[in-house]
């Protein structure tokens, strides 16, 4: 699904943002996935922490993992279309800061 999520990458203060729980098996599998490929992200966990519950609900939250990348949400994980949204959005980033964009 994609769209405009600039609100929610300036409130997490990276642009890939994560809604999990702790006992969530396929956030877990995403969680390793990012740091196996260093990818800098916020981790809403929303069975800890009350502000990440609210958020969650907010964007009419369901399933975990929820994942915002880019102009994408992610739901479930599926570690090809996660990648290809990272890289994409890692090449964003890079144009930016190298002014060509």
């Amino acid at each position: 699904m994609t769209g405009d999520y600039g609100a929610i990458y300036a409130t997490a203060g990276k642009s890939v943002v994560l809604y999990s729980t702790s006992t969530c098996p396929y956030c877990k599998k995403v969680r390793a996935l990012f740091a196996k490929n260093h990818v800098d992200y916020t981790d809403y966990v929303i069975d800890k922490s009350r502000s990440a519950i609210a958020s969650f609900k907010d964007l009419k939250g369901g399933p975990v993992p929820m994942i915002f990348i880019g102009d994408r949400k992610i739901i479930g994980f599926n570690e090809k279309v996660i990648m290809e949204s990272v890289r994409k959005q890692q090449k964003q980033e890079a144009a930016r800061n190298t002014g060509r964009i």
